[in-house]
């Protein structure tokens, strides 16, 4: 039987937290404050501002830490009987990794309502594990069994795909669920106060 545990290095855990929304929005405001006469023309810029973003990087994670992948060992089957595990064939495998995270969310999900003359509602949707690079793999360390050299080594693309898998995903997006907040307002807001910095907006967010 193969099972798999990811840890984080002591001291390290989700490493360097960057936040990356806000130099995008300032990339992206257009120069010139407000475009167009009319509070109908500024809202119609304020709502095509805020929703034309397809793909929204709010976070950039610098993660380290060890994968530990447990093979309980080889077997051996006698037709159509039980497989019968063979004694001191366990084999652990540890590698250390890093990598660079980015969490965000899909833009295209973002909803923007007027509530009034100078106010606007923003919902943010969901946030989401966006992609990753800069991967690196330590050489593995391996222990077990007398035998562990009769169970096949642990294919190191296997081991990327257990460390990158949707659950560890999902968990890194769950720890930094705050600091996603803070930067999804940040970036949104420095959209509008780029059209009108006098714009009252809300938040809110869906799970």
């Amino acid at each position: 039987m193969r099972t798999s545990t990811t840890r984080f290095l002591p001291g390290l855990g989700l490493g360097t937290l960057i936040g990356v929304a806000g130099t995008v929005a300032a990339g992206y405001v257009l120069p010139g404050g407000i475009f167009g006469d009319g509070t109908e023309d500024r809202d119609t810029q304020i709502i095509e501002s805020v929703t034309e973003i397809q793909e929204v990087a709010l976070l950039e994670l610098g993660i380290q830490g060890m994968h530990e992948h447990e093979d309980s060992g080889a077997d051996i089957r006698f037709f159509d009987q039980a497989a019968l595990q063979i004694p001191w064939t366990d084999r652990t495998t540890v590698i250390p990794y890093s990598f660079q995270a980015k969490l965000g969310i899909d833009g295209e999900g973002v909803t923007i309502e007027p509530t009034g003359e100078d106010s606007f509602a923003i919902t943010i949707p969901e946030f989401t594990f966006i992609g990753h690079d800069a991967v690196k793999f330590a050489s593995a360390q391996e222990d077990g069994g007398a035998f562990r050299w009769v169970t096949p080594k642990a294919d190191e693309l296997d081991l990327a795909n257990e460390i990158l898998s949707d659950e560890n995903k999902d968990e890194y997006v769950a720890q930094h669920e705050d600091d996603l907040k803070e930067q999804a307002e940040s970036f949104y807001s420095q959209i509008v106060a780029g059209i009108d910095p006098d714009i009252d907006i809300t938040f809110s967010f869906q799970d």
